[in-house]
């Protein structure tokens, strides 16, 4: 499993075994979630591969989609699974999360 893998998750063999957080929640970021599960997910493909696109260099777009990244990046690094919990708490106690 690749967050046990990454150091974020560990697990417990037996009747009252499971899976449990390897940190406190609040070192636990979720660009790290991220990078665990899916790897990097540009948001265009052109991004890590410029070959990709035929207007590749010229192209006005890809700046924009490069700065996209980078915020997206940032917000991703600042925001840690403890932040996601006290939001998950403000809000409704309907919410259902299936991993």
């Amino acid at each position: 499993m690749a967050l046990r893998k990454e150091g974020l998750i560990k697990s417990i063999r037996g009747p009252k075994g499971g899976h449990m957080l390897a940190k406190p929640p609040a070192q636990i970021t979720m660009a790290q979630v991220m990078q665990a599960l899916e790897g990097y997910v540009p948001p265009m493909e052109c991004l890590p591969n410029p070959d990709f696109c035929k207007l590749t260099p010229g192209c006005a777009l890809r700046e924009v989609w490069r700065e996209i990244d980078e915020l997206t990046q940032r917000i991703l690094i600042s925001t840690t699974v403890e932040e996601l919990a006290q939001r998950h708490r403000v809000g409704t106690t309907e919410t259902m999360y299936y991993i």
